[in-house]
């Protein structure tokens, strides 16, 4: 199955009022005539990115794409000033999103931290969440029990001086693609510049990230291993991961107990960084192995 990477399809971007009072902006792939019939996905993308990060996956999958800028991120708003970013509220952010489009059952779709989102979604409403593609992610960051404590001094101390927190700012959009290029595992310039050109707003002495600062704080609270595992079980949808051979976990490791907690998991392991998909020589893979997995119900 040959990809569909230079593909011409341009998005259409789209507005959502959720709510709870945020504004959530993305962007929308129409379908491929080889994805009538297919569920639409709902794509999240990673920490610190944007949802340009499915710039190449886009317009070269099947079935209809929608993915979003998640709260305090790219294009869509931040959370109320003295609220934390707790990452399991981006839960709630979802079912209002597929609720917003209309979606009453979906494929969903996600990128690092995006990956461990959709686990927990996929977990708590399984009756709603048809296919599962997982990149680079399954679950999340844990810590032990006895931990706790430590995570959430510093999370207190990080909150009293969250309105300190200045971005750097950047006298042109190449500094700042340097300076993506090693923020979350290194990426190609051409990668940095597809989340850079959704992820920066002009400031008069140049650019400056549009992502709220306060994603950079700690955890205030982090699940344990034991409870990440209880949401892998919780997952009925068939689910696909992919890793990639120069990302996070490329011989998985000590997330083997992770992927076999899941009832029906597909594991890849392709050539890439942590943004393999994001990446033009590394993408092609990526594509078609999604279009399979997705092609499996129709076939």
């Amino acid at each position: 199955m040959s990809s569909r990477l230079n593909s011409t399809s341009q998005p259409n971007e789209f507005t959502l009022e959720l709510p709870n009072g945020l504004t959530v902006q993305g962007k929308h792939w129409p379908a491929s005539a080889e994805g009538e019939g297919l569920l639409p996905i709902l794509a999240l993308h990673g920490w610190l990115d944007n949802c340009a990060t499915y710039n190449l996956l886009g317009p070269a999958l099947h079935g209809d794409i929608y993915a979003v800028d998640l709260a305090g991120h790219g294009s869509s708003s931040h959370r109320p000033a003295g609220v934390r970013y707790h990452l399991v509220d981006n839960v709630d952010d979802v079912f209002a999103i597929a609720d917003a489009l209309g979606f009453e059952q979906f494929n969903l779709m996600g990128h690092s931290m995006g990956a461990g989102i959709s686990t927990y979604v996929a977990a708590v409403a399984p009756e709603r969440i048809h296919r599962l593609i997982l990149i680079e992610g399954i679950g999340t960051h844990t810590s032990p029990a006895e931990q706790a404590p430590d995570v959430l001094a510093k999370a207190v101390k990080d909150m009293r001086r969250a309105h300190k927190i200045n971005m750097p700012v950047y006298r042109e959009l190449t500094d700042a693609v340097d300076a993506r290029k090693g923020v979350v595992g290194a990426i190609s310039a051409d990668a940095a510049t597809h989340l850079c050109e959704r992820g920066l707003v002009d400031v008069p002495e140049g650019v400056t990230w549009s992502s709220d600062p306060r994603l950079k704080m700690g955890s205030a609270i982090r699940l344990t291993e034991d409870m990440v595992m209880a949401y892998l079980k919780k997952i009925a949808a068939p689910t696909l991961l992919i890793g990639a051979e120069q990302g996070f976990f490329p011989s998985i490791g000590p997330l083997k107990l992770r992927v076999e907690a899941v009832a029906d998991l597909t594991l890849l392991t392709l050539p890439g960084n942590h943004h393999l998909h994001l990446e033009e020589d590394t993408c092609p893979p990526v594509i078609n192995a999604i279009n399979a997995f997705l092609l499996r119900e129709v076939s």
